[in-house]
């Protein structure tokens, strides 16, 4: 009986030792993918013309590629590498503030925006 006990109490701290290093192991991997190590910044200094007057809530994406702000309701993605416009979200009523793009923030770990978009329902 106390043979048998033992060989158990060997398999089950065994095992506690293989899952334990399987899930270190996933957690670390997982930790490099979501928040990745960054040595240099990724733009040193950009210039560049936006087109466009009357911009409100200019804000740059982490990696510091796209530019997002709303011009008279419109959301635009401005790219600062290629200098043009490569989204634009308009506002479904010219005279309601409420409805369009309510808010957005990039997401701090890609080039990634989030927005709330309100519509109109019919």
């Amino acid at each position: 009986m106390k043979k048998k006990m033992r060989i158990i109490f060997v398999w089950v701290l065994v095992s506690l030792i293989l899952q334990f290093g399987g899930y270190s192991l996933l957690n670390n991997q997982v930790q490099k993918v979501m928040a990745p190590v960054v040595n240099e910044p990724i733009a040193i200094q950009l210039k560049a013309t936006i087109p466009g007057s009357d911009l409100k809530n200019i804000q740059i994406s982490y990696a510091k590629d796209y530019l997002a702000y709303l011009e008279n309701g419109t959301l635009k993605v401005f790219n600062l590498t290629k200098g043009k416009v490569v989204f634009e979200k308009k506002s479904p009523s010219a005279t309601d503030k409420t409805l369009g793009v309510l808010t957005y923030q990039w997401l701090p770990d890609r080039n990634t925006l989030l927005y709330f978009y309100a519509n109109t329902t019919a």
